[in-house]
Order: structure tokens, then sequence, then C-alpha cells
């Protein structure tokens, strides 16, 4: 994989404030592609007089690359939607730079290939429908045009890496909402084919092949009742109307996508529906939404947004004190909470409460031996850092 820290000092990167136009639709023919080292970039089609969304774009995207190797004009304007830098290739720079920077070719051919992959499987996919007799399939509506007062004021438009058409990790089932009886399809992430490349300080575990965050929430596309996937199945009818009532304000917000046509929207609208269904469903249902709320917080940090990060880890924090404070848990659990909560509490900021966490995650001795040296470590980290903070 390529290291896009190596290319920062690079003298055709360029900076661009937020809200900056990077490319505008319509600019000269094959002047330039860009690969995106920092930040985001949205872009949009000006279509009577109004922006319409197109794509967006995250640290390691790529964009013009159509424009530049075919030399045709920019079909879109790329805006910056937060302070960004950008590797500007264009055709004089270009033999030199691929021939210093061999990754960066690589990286650019692997990138296409999955582009051309994705589309060769969207044919596949219409393919099918037409000589099912299923007909054309109603056009995609960008996850970025989708609004709806489900989301939290600063929730803003995404781009998730979803990769519905790998076959080797996820597999298309049929699933019936226990709620409301209707059936959908419904990809299943198959864990015994993921590569694990390594686990974060937050113990977040990453994995070479997708993102199983992406795929962890089932919703009825009917009646919109969401659980993560492990519990779906497992809760009553009797609370049909409820869940009903409450969803209700939302319902003529939502298009939920399921099976292969699984979207951005699908994913976020599917935490937040999540969040409602719990507490009517399932008993001590802080432990279930601080667990949500840790995992759209993980979301929104892909997703460079800074505030709803920070927005979701105070929720995070919030409902597992909750759970720490008043639910009965054993000892095993309760060090791996205590660490989760020290990590929130490191991520808001206060320093002294991290330690305190990290501090019983370490000498819980029920717990495993590797989470304590986690918590060791932590506890090392926030040395450092209070001792720098006496310096200033």
């Amino acid at each position: 994989m390529m290291k896009l820290d190596s290319l920062m000092t690079l003298p055709e990167v360029q900076n661009f404030p937020k809200g900056t136009v990077i490319v505008r639709e319509g600019d000269s023919a094959g002047e330039a592609m860009y690969l995106l080292l920092k930040g985001t970039a949205a872009a949009f089609q000006y279509k009577d007089g109004e922006q319409v969304p197109k794509d967006l774009y995250t640290t390691g995207g790529f964009f013009g690359e159509i424009p530049f190797f075919l030399k045709k004009r920019q079909p879109v304007t790329i805006i910056s939607s937060s302070d960004s830098a950008v590797l500007v290739i264009d055709r004089q720079n270009a033999p030199a730079l691929f021939s210093s920077q061999p990754e960066l070719a690589l990286s650019i051919m692997e990138e296409l290939c999955r582009k051309l992959e994705s589309v060769a499987y969207s044919l596949e996919k219409l393919n099918e429908m037409f000589w099912s007799g299923g007909g054309v399939p109603v056009a995609d509506t960008s996850s970025l045009s989708q609004r709806s007062s489900l989301f939290p004021e600063n929730h803003g438009s995404y781009r998730l890496p979803l990769d519905n058409g790998n076959k080797e990790c996820l597999f298309e089932q049929s699933v019936a909402c226990p709620m409301c009886g209707h059936s959908f399809k419904q990809m299943t992430v198959l864990f015994s084919k993921l590569r694990q490349t390594g686990t974060d300080s937050d113990l977040r575990v990453r994995y070479k092949d997708i993102e199983p965050m992406l795929y962890d929430i089932i919703t009825c596309p009917s009646c919109f009742y969401s659980a993560l996937s492990d519990s779906f199945a497992g809760t009553s009818k009797r609370w049909a109307d409820r869940i009903n009532k409450e969803i209700e304000p939302f319902k003529a917000e939502l298009r939920i996508k399921t099976g292969d046509q699984r979207d951005s929207f699908a994913v976020f609208a599917g935490f937040y529906l999540a969040m409602i269904c719990a507490p009517i469903c399932f008993d001590n249902p802080q432990q279930i939404t601080a667990n949500l709320w840790l995992k759209l917080s993980r979301l929104y940090s892909d997703c460079e947004d800074d505030t709803m990060h920070r927005y979701a880890s105070e929720q995070a924090l919030k409902e597992y004190k909750y759970s720490y404070e008043n639910y009965n848990i054993s000892e095993k659990q309760l060090q791996q909470m205590c660490y989760i909560i020290g990590d929130l509490y490191q991520q808001l900021g206060d320093l002294d409460n991290a330690r305190i966490f990290f501090y019983m995650a370490k000498t819980n001795k029920a717990g495993t031996a590797v989470l304590k040296r986690h918590a060791d470590l932590r506890l090392d980290d926030i040395k450092v850092l209070i001792r720098s903070q006496k310096q200033q």
C-alpha cells in the first residue's frame, strides 16, 4: 500500500483550504489528475444552477484520471470539503514522477482496476436482471444527496468504502423481519475469510479485505426495525407497535437499500434506527447503544468528520459510564469496559479520568494479560502527555 506521508514533501503537492475549487467542470482536457494526500473533497455537477452531488473523496482517493488519460474535459467540479493536500500529476511531470515513485504508479493502476471491477460487477447485475425479466432497475440515488431528520444536526454527507461485490468475504442471504415478517436480502460477513492486519490502540481490529462495521446492522426496508446482526432475530413481534410509533416521524424520509444495493445512507441510518429500537426490544439497552455509538465514532473518524467523531465519542462515553455504574458486569467484561472508557476519556482530552480507568483495566485480576499490557502502555502514554502539558 502506498504510504501517502512519503509524498507530502514533493514539489507537486498543493494545499487547498476548505471550500476551494480544485478542478472545475468543463476545464481543459487532460490537464492533470489528482491524488488526495490529506482531507476530503466532494464532486458536483451543476444542473439548472444547482449543485448535484456526485461523489466524495477521502484520503488516498484520486480523481481526474479519465480527463488525464483520455484528454477529455473535466466532467465534474471538485471542491475541498476540508483543508486538503493534493498531489497534482500532469502530463509534464508524470513520467519523472512515476519513475521516481513506482509505488504511486502501481497504486493508481490498482485503483483503476478496482473501479473497473466495480463497473463490471454492476453491468453483470444489470445483465442478470434484464435476462431474468426483471427489467431495468431504478437508478441509484447517491447517498450524498439523501438527508433525514433521523441524523444529528452536524451529520454530513459521506461515501463509505462499501464492497458489496466482494463475494469472497460476503454472501447475500434472505432475512425475515421479526416485526413485520417482510423478507429481504442482507449481506453477511464471512469472518473466517477476513485477513486481520492489526489492532488499534482503542481495540479496533483492522482487516485487509473489508470493514465489517459497514455490515453490522440489519435494517428492514419495510418497517425499518434495525438491530445488530447477531441480535436482529432475537426479539418479539409484540414490540412492533411501539417501534412503528417511534420510527413513524422519519419514515417518509427513509429509503433503505439492502443486499448488494446497500449504500452509505443505509449504513448510517441503520445505526441510528438501531438506537431507537434497542431500548424497546432489549434488556440493558445502554450496553447496546454504547457499542453502537462507539462504532459510529469510528465510522465518523474514517470519514474525517472530527465534529461528529467527537459527538459520537461523547455519547459512547455517556452510555458506557451508565453501564459501568448501573449494571452487574463480570470482572472480565469489566476490564474491557474500563479500557474503552479510558480510551474515550483520553480521546476527549480528559487525561485524569483516562488514567483512572486504564489503571482499573491494568489491575483487574480476572482480566487478560494482553489487555493489561495494553492498559499499561496507555498509562505510559498519558504520563508523557501530562508531562508535556506541564512544560508548555
